[in-house]
């Protein structure tokens, strides 16, 4: 029940283990600006004239392939605008202080909310950053970001993430 759920977060958080996922929904949620998964592929497929393939990582690394990796970054980036106001999504969830925030997207949603509130939680999106981490609450955005030119989308970025992201993926494991 709601009740439960609610309970087993509130425990958590006065453990100090609280640890939130979250996806492109919460951008989404904010603003309809932000694409899902599925909408930015299928510009990938339009660009491809592609129409009846439906494994959106092979997509993705298609478009890699057939346009470079800059056309890539900057087909994907279009997507995000690089300044946003946070919503009220994002702010919740910083004030709600827990000790993780984990995100696979790439906007600066959350990035803008954790600036608006100075020295309680570190950012991280390479695995250089986690290892000067001095602050016990962390945001990690385990795919990376454009700010850092990291960003995890193609076949072989998955492939590769072990090799690219060590330290964030077994910090993830642990």
């Amino acid at each position: 029940t709601l009740h439960k759920h609610i309970e087993i977060l509130r425990k958590a958080k006065q453990q100090g283990s609280l640890a939130i996922f979250v996806g492109c929904g919460v951008s989404r949620a904010t603003s309809k600006k932000y694409k899902t998964w599925s909408e930015l592929i299928d510009e990938l497929k339009k660009d491809l004239n592609l129409d009846k393939e439906n494994d959106f990582l092979k997509v993705a690394q298609l478009y890699s392939l057939e346009f470079g990796s800059i056309q890539e970054k900057r087909k994907v980036q279009d997507f995000f605008p690089e300044i946003d106001e946070p919503g009220e999504i994002q702010k919740a969830l910083v004030n709600l202080k827990p000790h993780y925030i984990i995100t696979t997207n790439w906007d600066c949603l959350i990035d803008n909310a954790i600036d608006d509130n100075p020295g309680i939680i570190d950012k991280i999106a390479t695995d250089s950053e986690l290892v000067q981490s001095d602050k016990d609450k962390k945001y990690l955005k385990i795919h990376g970001d454009f700010l850092h030119d990291n960003f995890v989308f193609t076949e072989d970025d998955y492939l590769n993430y072990s090799y690219n992201f060590p330290l964030i993926e077994n910090f993830i494991k642990s």
